[in-house]
């Protein structure tokens, strides 16, 4: 057998529970992805592709997977189709998880190795994504009780104290390219160059604003991530449901001063919105009377660039005579808040990949449209693939402001034979590349 080196890998943070229901920060799923075996997971080329399970039908309201054998719970245990059918039936009727609402009305059925899920309208295929989860861990149990669920992927806990999580490789079907990971945290991008650049770590997920240009001996891969961070508006408060007072909030957004790759926004996006760089900042929208009052941003607190806009935000819309309060929130807390619609302004994130349900952004209530927008103009737009119909509606409407598109870099030093995917879907997508093929 080869031995499989072993590697320090930074993040911008590492997770207060091995759960996978619980673990919200974007940051932190590539630990996810490490530890447990999913039904399907994204390729290279942001496809879907069999993992646990192979998927035999998706169409309409219906998906057919069969459970793949061979892989097992830390415990011994096998990952049977009876876990997968718990699985999603499980996430349907769990209340104590953010990720409630996208399995709400889901039901699956179990036919031998087959598993049968229904889905309430049209099937959602990035659910297949989410973690197998162990019947009989789980059956009958608080799954807030449980701090840890037993590894089913890759690698399994060897060590864990806070700032420090080691993984080793455990028994699985499919090939990895590290023995042993050490992940260690760093919530500070100045911090984590000077960790990258004295080689303390071998792979180190930084800031597009910090670079280690100097004195560092690898290679700097840009993820281009379709994703764009907003400023989205309740529109159920009073105030912001003026169109008016959104198109004036939205000549005052210091595009210059938020300098966070603003250029990448137009030149990374792949897809029909790509039109909406020609509009930054918005035109045609007038100066109108200043309805003066007090507005809160809500924020995650993980995020320091979200955390910095917000600042710029507060500075530049007192200047207008509008208070703006920050309020920070855990990620679980955040994204609770969220779903309860008791906020005004947000700085939040949507995905815009080629499975992502624009259904969930415009028109549906819940699922990702927290800020209440409906059009019955913008729905036929989407139905009939009129883009460009679909964006002067958005314009006129302006439910949330576009501020830039995601990307990131990832560094790693020389002697480390491991490239990252470059096209992500999520922040743990570069990493899916530390398991390979099936032996």
């Amino acid at each position: 057998m080869i031995a499989l080196l072993s590697v320090i890998i930074l993040l911008s943070s590492l997770p207060r529970t091995l759960n996978p229901l619980y673990i919200y920060n974007e940051g932190e799923t590539p630990i996810v992805e490490m530890l447990y075996l999913s039904p399907l997971r994204f390729g290279p080329d942001g496809k879907l592709q069999d993992y646990g399970a192979h998927l035999i039908k998706l169409k309409g309201k219906t998906a057919v997977l069969e459970m793949k054998s061979g892989f097992k719970w830390e415990d011994g245990r096998e990952i049977s189709p009876e876990d997968l059918r718990f699985t999603f039936n499980f996430l349907s009727k769990d209340k104590t998880s953010v990720f409630s609402q996208a399995w709400k009305g889901i039901r699956a059925e179990k036919e031998g190795r087959k598993v049968i899920v229904y889905f309430p309208k049209k099937v959602k295929p990035y659910l297949f994504t989410f973690p197998i989860l162990p019947l009989h861990i789980l059956k009958g149990k608080n799954p807030k009780e449980l701090r840890k669920i037993p590894a089913s992927g890759a690698y399994r806990v060897k060590k864990w104290e806070s700032g420090r999580l080691v993984l080793e490789r455990k028994d699985f079907p499919y090939s990895v390219a590290f023995g042993e990971i050490t992940f260690l945290e760093s919530r500070d991008p100045a911090t984590s160059i000077l960790m990258v650049r004295s080689g303390k770590v071998d792979i180190a997920v930084l800031s597009p604003l910090f670079l280690p240009t100097k004195n560092f001996k690898g290679k700097i891969y840009k993820i281009s991530h379709p994703a764009f961070l907003y400023l989205g508006f309740n529109l159920r408060d009073r105030k912001l449901s003026d169109k008016k007072f959104r198109c004036w909030i939205s000549r005052q957004v210091p595009y210059r001063e938020i300098t966070m790759l603003r250029e990448n926004f137009a030149r990374v996006i792949k897809s029909p919105f790509q039109i909406w760089k020609d509009n930054l900042p918005y035109k045609g929208c007038t100066e109108t009377e200043r309805l003066k009052g007090n507005f809160s941003i809500l924020v995650p607190s993980e995020s320091k660039i979200r955390v910095q806009i917000a600042q710029v935000l507060q500075d530049i819309f007192s200047r207008k005579g509008i208070k703006i309060r920050i309020e920070m929130l855990e990620r679980g807390a955040f994204l609770k808040r969220l779903h309860s619609g008791n906020f005004q302004m947000v700085l939040s994130a949507f995905s815009l990949d080629s499975l992502f349900d624009f259904e969930e952004i415009f028109f549906k209530r819940g699922g990702a449209n927290y800020f209440n927008y409906l059009s019955s103009e913008m729905e036929e737009a989407l139905k009939n693939n009129e883009w460009r119909k679909a964006h002067s509606i958005f314009l006129k409407d302006l439910p949330f402001i576009p501020i830039f598109q995601s990307q990131y870099p990832i560094a790693v030093k020389e002697k480390i034979r491991w490239a990252p995917y470059t096209k992500a879907f999520s922040s743990a997508s570069p990493f899916r590349s530390i398991i390979g093929k099936r032996d």
